[in-house]
């Protein structure tokens, strides 16, 4: 069972990546996010060990119920996003997830990963933006995983190097262990920032 914990913890790492531009807001498109970006990012995020995850609809105090068991992980991320600036995205990224207490004697605590993702986003002239990606283990330690479903929304500085974005449910991420294990659903809540490096 201790193994299975720290891989279900590796699985239930997220890269959160964010960006800025050079350009003026009103002038701001996907061309505008090209080049490498340094960022870092810390988030939570609620885990349901099945593959359906949350109700549909919260209740009337906007809560949403598990469907199933779970537990919640504390994560923070540190990495470099390169955009090609036609709306796709890499990520590398190092991590440390902290598993939530109580423990017992000889129970995971933290865990480090490492994680390579693919994305694509589309920037608005707002200076709004919004990222999809999918990541995995960038080490291909047994057994594989996939993370699907990580939206991101972000607003572009307006210094053009520097970004906030905002990571919230209702979207629910799928975590699926490959090639036919079971999948787990989990909804996170982040900010992050980043400041570009290169061209």
């Amino acid at each position: 069972m201790r193994v299975t914990g720290a891989l279900l913890a590796v699985a239930a790492s997220l890269v959160l990546s964010v960006t800025g531009s050079a350009m003026a807001q009103a002038q701001v498109s996907n061309s505008s996010l090209k080049g490498a970006y340094k960022f870092n990012q810390t988030m939570t995020c609620a885990q349901v060990f099945d593959d359906i995850g949350f109700g549909d609809v919260p209740d009337p105090f906007g809560v949403f119920f598990a469907t199933g068991g779970g537990d919640t992980r504390h994560i923070s991320l540190a990495g470099i996003t390169i955009y090609d600036g036609k709306g796709a995205a890499t990520t590398t990224l190092d991590g440390i997830l902290l598993f939530s207490g109580p423990y017992g004697l000889g129970s995971p605590a933290y865990l480090r990963f490492n994680e390579i993702c693919d994305a694509t986003y589309t920037a608005n002239k707002d200076g709004s933006f919004t990222q999809t990606a999918s990541c995995k283990d960038a080490n291909n330690n047994p057994p594989a995983y996939t993370i699907s479903n990580i939206i991101i929304k972000g607003q572009l500085d307006s210094s053009g190097s520097i970004s906030h974005s905002f990571l919230t449910g209702p979207e629910v991420q799928k975590l699926k262990l490959e090639p036919s294990g079971p999948t787990f659903s989990r909804i996170c809540a982040g900010t992050g920032s980043a400041l570009r490096t290169g061209k």
